[in-house]
């Protein structure tokens, strides 16, 4: 059923960041890049940058921390942060 289907995605995924950038993880991980559990997730994308341009690993990094630990942030970023991980991810 449709509601057990919502709930369970719901159980899977609640930090709103992760979930939108687990796509682009999992294509990392394919290529050999996974984030280490005592790993920043900054020094997670710098390590990124090997295989990703550089500027675009930067534009995330500096959304996710916006986003993450900013008092305020703007759903803009959110919408932002998609943009540049499909640019990324396309690439």
């Amino acid at each position: 059923s449709i509601v057990m289907g919502l709930f369970i995605n719901a159980q899977r995924c609640s930090d709103r960041l992760l979930c939108l950038l687990r796509p682009f993880f999992k294509e990392a991980g394919r290529k050999g890049f996974k984030k280490q559990a005592s790993e920043s997730m900054h020094d997670f994308l710098r390590r990124l940058k090997e295989q990703y341009d550089p500027a675009l690993i930067d534009e995330i990094d500096r959304l996710y921390h916006t986003v993450k630990y900013a008092k305020m942030h703007d759903e803009n970023d959110i919408d932002l942060l998609k943009k540049v991980i499909m640019s990324v991810k396309g690439k």
